[in-house]
C-alpha cells in the first residue's frame, strides 16, 4: 500500500491562513479560551492540517485560539495532491472519526484524580476544567466512580432514640444467689459496699471467685492490711 506520509512542519503567518467558510464543526468562546489555556500551559503540541492553497483542513478552533493569544505565525502540515471533494471528505472524517472514540470511564477518573493530586501537591499549575476540558461536574460524576460500593448484606446503620437511665452509680440488682453493682468513679467505695453487704447478708466472710480465699486472706498475703474508718470506703495500706 502506497501511504501518503506527511512532509515536515512549516511555519506558516496566521494572516495567510484561510479558513473552510463550509465548516460544519463548531468552537463556542469557552473552547477557544480552554484552547488557549491549553497552549499557554503545554505549548503548541498539535500543527494545523493545511492544503496546497493554505485551507485549513483540521485545526478552525487552534487557529482561532492562536489569534486571540496575538501569535503571528503557527505551525502546520501540509497535506498536498488532495482534490477539492477530497479535501472537502477529509474535513468532516479529522472531526467525526476523532469524536467515535470512546472512553475507559474508571480509567479516566483514575487519570483525573492523579492530575488532581498533583495539583493539590502544588506539581502542576493549572484547573482541570481550564486546561484539559473536563468541567468540574463532569470530574465530580467521573469520581464517584472511584468510591467503593458498600457490601451486600450488611446491616443497616440506624440512630437509636436516647432510653431513660435505668442503673445510676451506687445501684445494686439482685439477680438470684449473685448481686451486681454499677460502678463508677469511687471503686474503692463500691467493692466495700458489696463485700459489707455480703457479710451482713450471709454471716460469712467475702471470698474471691475464682479460687474461694478471703478478701482479708489474700490481702495479708500480698502483705496489705484493710482497714475500714467511720466513712464507707475501703482503704488499704502497707503493713509496716
Amino acid at each position: 500500500m502506497n501511504l501518503k506520509l506527511p512532509q515536515d512542519i512549516e511555519i506558516v503567518p496566521v494572516s495567510s491562513l484561510r479558513t473552510y467558510n463550509r465548516n460544519a464543526r463548531t468552537h463556542s468562546a469557552h473552547q477557544i479560551d480552554q484552547i488557549c489555556e491549553a497552549v499557554r500551559t503545554f505549548g503548541w503540541t498539535n500543527p494545523l492540517l493545511i492544503d496546497d492553497a493554505n485551507l485549513i483542513i483540521a485545526g478552525h478552533g487552534r487557529l482561532e485560539a492562536a489569534k486571540k493569544l496575538g501569535m503571528r505565525e503557527v505551525p502546520c502540515i501540509r497535506v498536498t495532491g488532495l482534490s477539492e471533494e477530497q479535501v472537502r471528505a477529509l474535513i468532516l472524517s479529522d472531526n467525526k472519526i476523532a469524536l467515535n472514540a470512546g472512553w475507559d470511564d474508571k480509567l479516566l477518573a483514575e487519570e483525573l484524580r492523579a492530575i488532581q493530586f498533583d495539583i493539590d501537591a502544588g506539581l502542576l499549575d493549572f484547573q482541570i476544567d481550564e486546561a484539559i476540558g473536563f468541567a468540574i461536574p463532569e470530574v465530580e460524576e467521573l469520581m464517584r466512580l472511584l468510591v467503593e460500593p458498600e457490601p451486600e448484606g450488611q446491616p443497616e446503620e440506624k440512630t437509636l432514640e436516647p432510653e431513660p437511665t435505668v442503673s445510676r452509680p451506687g445501684d445494686t440488682w439482685l439477680l438470684g444467689n449473685h448481686r451486681l453493682t454499677i460502678g463508677g468513679g469511687a471503686a474503692a467505695h463500691d467493692a466495700d459496699a458489696i463485700i459489707r453487704l455480703w457479710e451482713r447478708e450471709t454471716g460469712e466472710e467475702a471470698k474471691l471467685a475464682n479460687d474461694g480465699e478471703t478478701f482479708a486472706g489474700r490481702a495479708t498475703s500480698m502483705g496489705v492490711e484493710f482497714v475500714r474508718p467511720k466513712v464507707k470506703s475501703q482503704k488499704a495500706r502497707r503493713k509496716p
